[in-house]
């Protein structure tokens, strides 16, 4: 299993799937590239601040993790 990790954030790749994955979010979804799995958690991302979850508490982590904010959109870290 490949790893291409940025800060809390993770790509993995295992087989023929690329996983996203925050282990401090508790978030994870799979593509079948690393572009489809980013843009999935992406989508995640969105569902989660908008249904069920306490926008405030997801923003905070999100940025404490190093996120940014982009129109409306959330960023993960850049790659190191």
């Amino acid at each position: 299993m490949k790893t291409a990790a940025t800060s809390r954030f993770k790509i993995l790749r295992q087989g023929g799937l690329f996983i996203a994955y925050s282990q401090s979010l508790d978030i994870a979804t799979t593509g079948k590239s690393e572009a489809d799995a980013r843009a999935r958690f992406q989508t995640v991302l969105d569902i989660c601040t908008r249904d069920g979850v306490p926008k405030a508490e997801v923003c905070s982590k999100l940025l404490e993790l190093g996120w940014t904010q982009k129109s409306k959109r959330w960023a993960p870290p850049e790659k190191k």
